[in-house]
């Protein structure tokens, strides 16, 4: 009976160990002392449990993360000078700088108070789901950031400035822009066959070409207090069956072209309270036959349209509540 009782404690706590819900396992990692992300990354199991990386110091590596659950948070100060790849299932990063560059491919990642600067572009995401908050990407010499491959991004805080390439590259995928300032980039926002929302908060000024440029069956939404001003193109410009849709005022001045031009018959614009001067497109106020508008759930809302308004179905990617399914980083 003792032996039988004793098995039977020892099942009890191996069943608790394998358990995925176990607590995260934690790992401190000084870079100053020669120590490495990577390594930790590389012992730990992939599934399971959650693996939580807390940094100091400057990291001169590459780090690739395929952990199924993970967490990489510096104390502000510490940098890490590489590349880091997010190919697990989901994770965060938070509170540190990555001189050179954030991949996500597949992942579903949240990146909060995060300062990105390097050699290429500095964000890429293809495929998955992103959250960044806080997170400010500047100094890179291709766009701030690329996503393409049906990515779908919510950019809700930050800034984009001072890159080489566009602010924003979107292809053949979604991005929702808050509150958060695209400026001294080649144009603020590139998009082609792609979704972009512009919500409340957004502001775009002081691009070399365009403000806005949305390209190929692309489609632009724009919610009230948005700002796009002193581009050196034009602040909102439509090609190729793309379409346009304001509601409320937009605050648009001092462009280098039109504020909102259409290159084509085929590209339009709908505004649905006071469309701004200067506005270039043949069947104005008519939205493109083709585009296909965005679906968002607005975080801040408007006169118009209060939180939580949700405009052309419901996808719980854009819902701003942090217990949706895509969870905490969230």
């Amino acid at each position: 009976m003792k032996l039988n009782g004793l098995l039977t404690g020892l099942a009890i706590v191996g069943l608790l160990l394998g358990s995925g819900d176990a607590v995260a396992v934690e790992h401190s990692v000084d870079c100053d002392k020669g120590q490495s992300i990577q390594k930790i990354f590389d012992k730990a199991p992939t599934a399971d449990r959650e693996v939580s990386v807390n940094v100091t110091g400057d990291c001169y590596e590459d780090v690739r993360v395929t952990n199924d659950r993970f967490s990489i948070t510096g104390d502000g100060a510490a940098t890490i000078h590489g590349t880091v790849a997010i190919l697990g299932l989901r994770g965060g990063i938070s509170d540190i700088t990555v001189d050179g560059q954030v991949r996500v491919l597949g992942a579903i990642a949240g990146l909060t108070s995060v300062h990105i600067t390097g050699p290429g572009p500095g964000f890429v995401q293809s495929t998955g789901r992103t959250r960044l908050r806080d997170v400010y990407i500047s100094g890179n010499l291709g766009p701030g950031v690329q996503l393409t491959g049906n990515g779908r991004l919510n950019f809700i805080s930050g800034a984009v400035e001072s890159n080489d390439g566009d602010g924003i590259y979107v292809e053949d995928a979604s991005a929702l822009v808050g509150s958060v300032e695209i400026f001294g980039n080649h144009s603020g926002v590139n998009a082609l066959m792609s979704t972009v929302t512009l919500d409340n908060g957004a502001s775009i000024h002081d691009n070399g070409n365009h403000g806005v440029d949305g390209n190929f069956h692309s489609s632009i939404l724009v919610n009230d207090s948005v700002e796009i001003f002193s581009n050196g193109g034009s602040g909102i410009r439509l090609e190729d069956d793309s379409g346009l849709l304001a509601f409320g005022p937009v605050l648009m001045f001092n462009n280098g072209g039109e504020n909102v031009f259409c290159a084509d018959t085929e590209s339009s614009a709908k505004f649905h309270s006071g469309a701004p001067d200067y506005v270039s497109c043949t069947g104005f106020d008519q939205v493109a036959t083709h585009a296909v508008i965005p679906t968002v759930t607005f975080e801040s809302g408007s006169g118009t349209h209060p939180a939580g308004t949700t405009m052309m179905g419901d996808d719980a990617f854009y819902t701003s509540d942090t217990s949706d399914p895509l969870g905490p980083f969230f």
